[in-house]
């Protein structure tokens, strides 16, 4: 969602959050529904920093246009706190992988014999 500019996640004291992965986390509030977005340091680490075209592994990928980078918040806290996340492993999955095609599929093909 935090690639998303437009799906904010709000906590019950309306604290704006970037993901809701991020909610209930007080480090990763970025404004609130009062006081609109005022963490621009926050905002701007979590959209320029997580770039897919920053990330090498993913400007060699063969499944990048698929995943689009893979999770934000999750290339994020790797960057910022060295946690371990893999970030695109359902798409280098082979066997998920051609699930998730064949899936995309029939939803387009039913979404065209509906129209």
């Amino acid at each position: 969602m935090a690639e998303c500019i437009h799906t904010d996640m709000v906590g019950p004291k309306g604290e704006l959050y970037m993901c809701l992965q991020d909610v209930g986390n007080p480090k990763a509030v970025v404004g609130s529904l009062f006081e609109g977005k005022n963490n621009l340091r926050l905002i701007s680490a979590y959209c320029s920093g997580n770039l897919t075209f920053n990330s090498p592994e993913c400007r060699d990928c063969k499944v990048v246009t698929f995943c689009g980078g893979g999770c934000v918040n999750k290339r994020y806290r790797s960057k910022k706190y060295g946690e371990k996340h893999d970030i695109c492993e359902a798409y280098k999955d082979k066997t998920i992988f051609e699930k998730y095609l064949d899936l995309h599929y029939e939803i387009k093909k039913k979404s065209h014999t509906a129209q």
